[in-house]
Parts: C-alpha cells; structure tokens; sequence
C-alpha cells in the first residue's frame, strides 16, 4: 500500500497552528517537502488551489520543487473554490468550464493522477433550493469535469463530506450513486474516514464498496494525526483489503506540528495496514 500526505498550502482544512511548515507559503513548500520525503510517504497530495496560485505565482518553481523533492504528487485535492458555485440559480458554466479546464491542465503539467472532489463550499446545495435540481448539476458538472479530466488521463474522485461542509453528498454510498449517475470511467469515488466518523458511517460500506473506490483520506479523532487519537485504523483497512481496494492512502489532518509528527504518524498507517493483512489473511 502507497502512503502519502495532504500539504495543507491552500487547503480548504483549517490548521492548528498558522505558522507550521505545512502551510507557510513561498520557501515553505520546500521545507514540507522535505518532512513528507523524511518521514517515509510514498507520494504527496497537494491542493488545486496551490496550482491555480502557485507560491509566489510561480508554477514552475513548484514544478522544480517537487522534481528535487523525489515525491509523486499523484493527488490533488481543494478542487472547487466556494466563489465558484456548482449548485443554485447562479452558476456560471462558462467561468466552471474555463476553471477546471484550466485546473486539470495545470495539475496534469505537474505530474498529478488524481483530483478530489469535495469543496463543500462550493458544491453545497443553497437553502431553499431543490435537492433534485441541485443532484442534476453535480451530475452536470461532473460529465463536463470528465471531459476535460480525460484529455489529461486524470480521475475524479468525490468525496463524501460530513454534514456539517456540505449538504450534497454526506456519504460513501452517495458518492458511489453520484459516481454511476455521471456514467464516465475518470468519476470515481473517496472514503475519508473523519467524515465517515463523523457521519457514523460503518466501516463495512468501504467492503461493500471497496473495489469502487479509488482513493481514501483518514485522520485520527478531532481530526488531528494519526496516533493522537483512538480510532480503529487496522479495523477500517481491513474491510478496504476484504472489499478489493487498489488505491492509496493520504492522511488529511489538521497537525500540531507538522514536522514532529509526520513521521510517527506514518509509521502508525504503516503498521496498521499490516496488522489489517493479518486479520484478512
């Protein structure tokens, strides 16, 4: 299994701490580079909205950056910023359109396999407006972002967010609904375990679901890192393995201190990953 790490410059998930390495723009991306390389993840997952305002606006000193780095940025997630409404009586479908054209090119340029769908903000159905008009313009959005998605050989992964950031797709069974509603090969569906903690979701629909999924996202209680809190990580990437799951795993968590826990945190996944192969074994 392939473990990597969420830098959190642009992420749409608050930090604890404002000043860690992990979000300090410009230098800063090189220095979490580095903690994610020397803690031992496989891959980093960055942020769309760091490659469409690149630190210092450059794109290809973030190119550069990564290249020395030796880190596959196979993911990317914070997709949809919230000023860009996907649901509602506003949409833009022109400006939606010339975004994510722009996103997915931008991401494919930098070596990216893999964008998360969540953007609560930006995909949240507005109060009064019909859940069946909003479904029909995730739907519509996700055929138009398989498109452009398919001229880079990129995936789109939806992510199930809890209720209280997003009131659209709360579920891992949603997002596989969603995903077979859209009918493209590149909309595919995430498990993130805070959400799913969060919206008491067992772990078995990661079984059920397992080979349906394409990527997962996991914190530790409070959304913090792995290791600080009490949740079952072996128990949960059990029922993955028993469903046939063949993605990779990305912590995304808010961290006290980056640098001082990345490497433990590693470490816990790594661990319960091998105990969870036991069990199925």
């Amino acid at each position: 299994m392939k473990f990597g790490c969420c830098l959190s410059a642009g992420s749409f998930v608050p930090q604890v701490r404002e000043g860690d390495a992990a979000i300090a723009g410009g230098d800063g991306i090189t220095r979490s580079l580095e903690v994610v390389k020397e803690a031992g993840f496989d891959f980093v997952e960055l942020t769309v909205r760091s490659v469409m305002n690149p630190p210092g606006g450059d794109l290809d000193a973030l190119a550069a950056a990564l290249q020395r780095s030796g880190l596959s940025p196979m993911a990317f997630n914070s997709f949809i910023p919230t000023d860009i409404r996907i649901t509602g009586p506003d949409v833009d479908w022109e400006r939606l359109n010339e975004y994510v054209a722009e996103a997915c090119a931008r991401v494919a340029r930098l070596g990216g396999e893999l964008i998360v769908f969540g953007s609560g903000g930006a995909r949240s159905y507005p109060a009064d407006w019909p859940a069946a008009h909003g479904w029909e313009q995730l739907v519509r959005f996700l055929g138009m972002t398989a498109e452009a998605a398919g001229r880079h050989g990129l995936s789109i992964a939806i992510e199930p967010l809890n209720k209280l950031e997003d009131n659209a797709v709360n579920s891992v069974s949603q997002g596989i609904q969603l995903a077979e509603a859209v009918g493209r090969e590149q909309i595919r569906t995430l498990a993130d375990l805070y959400h799913m903690e969060m919206e008491h979701e067992p772990y078995e629909v990661v079984r059920r679901y397992g080979a349906q999924l394409i990527h997962v996202h996991v914190a530790d209680t409070g959304r913090r890192a792995p290791g600080t809190g009490d949740w079952d990580y072996a128990g949960f990437f059990q029922e993955l393995i028993g469903g046939g799951y063949g993605g990779a795993v990305s912590i995304e968590c808010k961290w006290e201190s980056f640098a001082d826990q990345a490497e433990a945190a590693c470490r816990v996944l790594r661990e319960a990953w091998r105990r969870a192969e036991e069990r199925v074994d």
